[in-house]
């Protein structure tokens, strides 16, 4: 849904662009999306909450992406944030092993996104975490209910939480600044001194720089209050889905050792970008093997709320052996708060049935599905 949106937004972004933008991009698309905005150099592994300092950009890899593909690729960039992998790392052991799974073990992180955002968000992220088979969940460190978050935190200390880093502000009555504000990142707000509704008007006015330092400010406050962050992803596939943006988010997952949502090597191979992939090993960054969410998919969407439950045992029986794969879900509980905020507050109410009902923790028994969280992914990568 939310990578749809990416989809559309970036298409259209493209579409409306002045005739000397297209030109330029069109220019930077042909000589093979060579990146404006450098990688760090290497950091320390473990960040301090308290270290607030600016690490100065220096030179990245060119990244080719070749012949007529190039102009198709930033199109197909747009799937990241729903076509995700990283590939094993290292002689023929596959990540499953590394994990300490058998070969063929079919491993699956089921990750509640949104949480932070409202009351109703939290409420069923909580009881998904704690009665229903979510093994993680990701807070959006600019939205208005993330201190409940944090409360509930210290009184779960083994729950695996990430930083959904939030660059968008998406509803019409409920609406968030970055967590650096609109006087320092002037160029992510709108005039009226909020995130922009849609990545569109956001990629036309950003930043990279302030992008930047939203995103490390966002991850260094879940620091600071404590939540430990497991991994990190992206909300609306911002980052993910933006040709340039995507070194932001490597970035970001390097200088704080932390695991990334990623993009499937597969696709960046179909299109010849396959350097993208080695950019993300190269500085040690993991990931699961697959990510599932809207057009990755191998199940067609469920055409009305009743047909949620069967969707996603769907989902459950065509997962592939040997992988590990995340499936990213929005949960809420519905009522007169959510119905306030968000059109697909069903939806969300539907996503946490799923997962809190006894017939999914019975499907994924009877599958010898072996759930994890990002934390095994964060101690082998910082293992490295």
């Amino acid at each position: 849904m939310a990578v749809s949106r990416a989809i559309r937004a970036l298409i259209e972004f493209l579409r409306k662009s002045s005739l000397r933008r297209s030109r330029r991009r069109l220019s930077l698309l042909r000589s093979g999306l060579a990146c404006s905005l450098p990688l760090p150099a290497k950091v320390s592994r473990r960040p301090l909450a308290k270290n607030r300092s600016v690490v100065p950009l220096s030179a990245t890899p060119q990244l080719r992406y070749s012949g007529r593909r190039g102009v198709a690729m930033s199109r197909c960039l747009l799937l990241s944030a729903a076509l995700g992998a990283c590939p094993a790392l290292g002689g023929a052991q596959t990540l499953v092993e590394k994990l300490g799974f058998e070969p063929t073990d079919t491993v699956l992180i089921i990750n509640c996104d949104d949480a932070g955002m409202c009351h109703a968000e939290n409420q069923a992220t909580f009881e998904c975490l704690t009665q229903g088979v979510a093994t993680s969940a990701t807070v959006m460190m600019p939205c208005p209910w993330v201190m409940e978050v944090v409360q509930w935190k210290r009184e779960h200390p083994d729950a695996a939480l990430g930083v959904h880093l939030t660059f968008t502000s998406e509803w019409k009555r409920f609406r968030w600044p970055g967590v650096l504000g609109r006087a320092l990142c002037p160029s992510l707000h709108d005039e009226e001194g909020y995130l922009f509704h849609d990545n569109e008007p956001m990629w036309e006015h950003m930043n990279p720089e302030e992008v930047y330092r939203e995103g490390r400010a966002q991850v260094e406050r879940a620091i600071e209050l404590g939540l430990d962050p497991t991994h990190i992803d992206n909300h609306m596939g911002s980052l993910q889905t933006h040709p340039t943006l995507w070194q932001v988010y490597c970035r970001l997952g390097e200088e704080f050792d932390l695991p990334l949502r990623l993009a499937a090597p597969e696709l960046y191979a179909l299109m010849g970008a396959a350097g993208q992939r080695d950019v993300y090993e190269e500085k040690g960054i993991l990931g699961p093997d697959v990510l599932l969410h809207g057009p990755a998919i191998p199940v067609p969407e469920p055409r009305s709320i009743a047909e949620v439950p069967a969707y996603y045992d769907e989902v459950l029986r065509k997962l592939q052996p040997g992988k590990v794969t995340e499936l990213y879900l929005h949960t809420a509980l519905d009522g007169p708060e959510l119905q306030a905020i968000a059109g697909s507050h069903e939806r969300r109410q539907a996503d946490r049935d799923w997962l809190c009902a006894p017939e999914t923790r019975a499907l994924i028994d009877e599958f010898g599905i072996k759930l994890i969280s990002y934390l095994p992914l964060r101690d082998l990568q910082r293992k490295r």
